[in-house]
């Protein structure tokens, strides 16, 4: 059932997530900075130590999907529609624009239903119709295709293969200005990672590697711009060795190398690492916690061999105030790539909270806060975003779901006219077999 669980909300997560700031990160649904989605990888995540889930998040036999059977496979289709309204669509501090985006998001995955190793094959898709302004429409998707194969006990192969549409919402930092219609770009990744546990220790290596394939922009005077500057390769290494004290309580080490690789070569190359400690906790499901902190750095050797360190955090603390009510924290850093004129990256960090109640057993509130900061290298440009949202998700039967949700965006910005805000609200009907 938590495999179930799992898979649907990573289902829908992903197919908002070409509207992602319409939702304000509720009911778990996000973008990364960059507007691409997170994948989460369902043939591993289940076998995540930390066993606490918040009340959004939580199987409910009454209103979770059936699968269809296909030999030793299930399938899972879903269907997503609505609208969102949004106050200011081009994200301008004056003479702003509203509209109306009716989405229609068609989501299917094929997963085993199998003893031992596991596979798994997902897409979503997700298109908008402006209302108004119909040259704004936008269409994006991908496909994923993830597997484990299991070695042995607690030790285990995975990989991954993945294809992503993304749109670059014009209130993305990484948005480039001027441009008449949104900015998107195709990303190609692909993965692998090797889990071992010996005992008490724990221990996990990982490689990714991403493909960054940036389209032409049409400018506002018609100007065909090429974004060939922007075309990149990242290719990551990570490692984690954990010790698990007891069932409940697992120190941990993790170190990381990159490489961002652009094809121009006047471009912003660089590579980098980071080195952390923490801990993984789990006090019966009721709290369960990560945290880590430690050290960041990126040089960037075609910048005149620029090098951004800082401190380096992250958490993901859930507290399951009751069966009924759940809080949960995050906190996160990293060094994002950019567009701006003569800065090399910018530090994001950022902290959410998010408040869920299950008020009937067909109705789940939410209501969250966002604070992120971005410091832009090699400038002084210094941005503040404030985010806070309110929804509602009521199941009306095994198949169909509602999402109400109301979300206000506010960015403050050191460099005039950067700063805007706006207001988004939307009606969204799921419908799962």
């Amino acid at each position: 059932m938590k495999k179930q669980t799992l898979l649907i909300a990573g289902l829908l997560s992903v197919a908002y997530v070409g509207h992602a700031s319409a939702n304000a990160d509720l009911f778990g649904n996000s973008a990364l900075i960059d507007g691409s989605a997170e994948i989460r990888r369902t043939t591993t995540e289940s076998f995540d130590p930390i066993r606490g889930q918040s009340v959004t998040d939580r199987a409910r036999p009454d209103f979770d999907a059936t699968p269809i059977d296909i030999s030793s496979f299930q399938f899972y289709p879903t269907l997503g529609a609505g609208a969102t309204y949004n106050s200011n669509i081009f994200s301008q501090p004056k003479d702003k624009t509203s509209d109306t985006i009716w989405d229609l998001q068609p989501a299917a995955a094929l997963v085993s239903n199998w003893g031992r190793n596991a596979l798994s094959i997902s897409g979503t898709s997700d298109f908008g119709f402006y209302s108004k302004n119909t040259d704004q429409n936008t269409k994006s998707g991908n496909l994923q295709v993830d597997g484990r194969y299991d070695l042995a006990t607690q030790t285990w192969l995975a990989g991954n293969v993945g294809y992503q549409k993304v749109i670059e919402q014009r209130s993305s930092p990484t948005s480039p200005e001027n441009s008449k219609y949104p900015g998107t770009y195709n990303l190609y990744d692909a993965g692998a990672e090797f889990n071992r546990a010996l005992g008490q220790v724990k221990l996990k290596v990982s490689n990714d590697i991403s493909y960054y394939d940036y389209d032409n922009l049409t400018l506002q005077n018609g100007t065909i711009l090429s974004q060939f500057q922007r075309h990149r390769t990242d290719d990551k290494t990570a490692s984690e060795v954990g010790y698990e004290v007891t069932q409940n309580l697992q120190p941990f080490v993790r170190a990381g190398y990159n490489v961002r690789h652009y094809t121009d070569a006047d471009g912003r190359s660089s590579n980098g690492y980071n080195l952390d400690a923490g801990v993984k906790s789990d006090l019966g499901g009721i709290v369960t916690a990560e945290a880590f902190m430690g050290y960041l750095q990126q040089n960037y050797y075609q910048m005149g061999d620029q090098t951004v360190s800082v401190p380096d955090f992250g958490a993901k603390i859930l507290w399951n105030v009751t069966e009924l009510t759940s809080v949960e924290g995050k906190a996160s850093r990293s060094i994002e790539e950019t567009t701006t004129q003569g800065a090399s990256s910018f530090v994001a960090s950022s902290g959410t909270v998010t408040i869920a109640h299950e008020l009937r057993r067909d109705l789940v509130l939410e209501v969250n806060g966002n604070y992120s900061a971005y410091d832009y290298n090699g400038t002084t440009e210094h941005d503040d975003n404030y985010t806070a949202g309110v929804g509602a998700r009521y199941f009306i039967n095994r198949n169909l779901s509602t999402d109400v949700t109301y979300s206000y965006f506010r960015r403050d910005s050191s460099v005039a006219n950067n700063g805007f805000d706006d207001h988004t609200g939307l009606v969204h009907l799921n419908i799962q077999y």
